[in-house]
């Protein structure tokens, strides 16, 4: 693994960690200074540090015990591209798993630039 790679998935394991713990400011911390640093949920891009905390903010909430498991991790020449199941419990109490692909891009301090979110979101509802 390059030095570039090392810190690439030291700053993509960290995002994760606060992702789970819902640490809003450590999440944000992850991602670089760009005034185009941007979150694609399915398609739809929310750009600028304000929107994207709002935007995590409001994921937080509607999931309130989601947890990310990182499957597997794949290098590319500029980005991270990572396997993960998204564990939650929905609001009949049933247990979810769903599988999703997160394309992660950086910054050239290894900060997030982009996050790439991909996830059927039919599979979430019980």
């Amino acid at each position: 693994m390059t030095a570039a790679e090392q810190v690439r998935l030291a700053t993509v394991e960290e995002h994760v960690r606060a992702e789970n713990a819902r640490d809003m400011d450590a999440i944000m911390d992850t991602f670089g200074e760009g005034d185009r640093t941007s979150v694609m949920y399915n398609g739809i891009p929310t750009i600028g540090h304000r929107k994207i905390r709002r935007s995590y903010e409001i994921r937080l909430n509607a999931l309130p015990d989601f947890r990310f498991e990182v499957k597997q991790r794949h290098f590319s020449a500029d980005s991270l591209i990572a396997e993960h199941v998204l564990h939650f419990t929905s609001k009949e109490g049933q247990p979810v798993e769903v599988p999703m692909c997160i394309v992660y891009c950086f910054d050239a301090a290894g900060k997030l630039s982009e996050e790439r979110i991909y996830i059927n979101e039919a599979q979430m509802m019980p």
